[in-house]
């Protein structure tokens, strides 16, 4: 996989960023007092990518939905934790997962001989904003935020075919740096319940990379959950 182009994986794992950061962005809190927002989500990304290398029978074209990337999960962790104080808050966000699968399969191309693949993806996607409250009001919060996008992703592919013996690893690990502005906050809705949204789009490394999110949520004075969808 070596020299992956990874400009459409970046636009869509973002997807997956400042779900429960964006739910509470400091509410609560006092212009003089410090205030902590710290959330635990799941979410699985779609990951689309072009391979550098045309591997039989698969082309060089890689899509993984969620339901592949659930199946062949090894380990995930994803959180978002902010800092705010009077109008502006500090907040960073990632998501790391790993993920295995091995198949081994016919291929037409190669006189019908089975080949063997391995596959492993180590990904790290992290986000970090300075945010600034531009509205406050009894119903409606809204801030402004300038950030930097971070993407790391060490995939590996092991091809073995036993006749004519065949047994070769392709390695990528590209990083991915993108500058980004947006805005995200809440509708309230009455007093427990209320509407998190977000928003933002930037570039760099990327020709275009953005994130989208709304969703639904319940407030407790300790936090609460959200459901939602990009």
């Amino acid at each position: 996989m070596k020299g992956t182009s990874l400009k459409s994986m970046v636009a869509t794992s973002v997807l997956a960023f400042t779900i429960l950061a964006a739910a509470a962005p400091g509410a609560g809190a006092k212009d003089d007092e410090w205030g902590f927002d710290i959330g635990i989500y799941g979410w699985l990304p779609t990951i689309n990518g072009k391979l550098t290398h045309d591997v039989p029978g698969v082309g060089d074209q890689i899509e993984i939905d969620p339901g592949t990337l659930l199946d062949n999960l090894s380990f995930t962790a994803m959180g978002a934790f902010s800092v705010n104080r009077g109008r502006w808050s500090l907040g960073a966000d990632l998501i790391y997962l790993k993920e295995t699968k091995a198949e081994s399969q016919p291929v037409e191309e190669l006189g019908g001989l089975v080949l063997n693949a391995d596959y492993k993806l180590n990904s790290w996607i992290v986000n970090g904003a300075l945010g600034y409250r531009v509205v406050e009001s009894p119903k409606f919060q809204l801030r402004a935020m300038l950030g930097v996008r971070y993407f790391y992703a060490e995939s590996t592919l092991r091809l073995q075919v036993d006749a004519p013996p065949v047994d070769e690893t392709l390695r990528s690990a590209p990083t991915v740096w993108n500058g980004f502005v947006g805005g995200r906050g809440r509708v309230e809705l009455g007093k427990h319940w209320y509407l998190p949204f977000h928003l933002d789009i930037g570039t760099g490394d990327s020709d275009v990379t953005w994130q989208g999110y709304a969703g639904i949520g319940y407030a407790f004075k300790w936090g609460g959950p959200v459901l939602g969808c990009p």
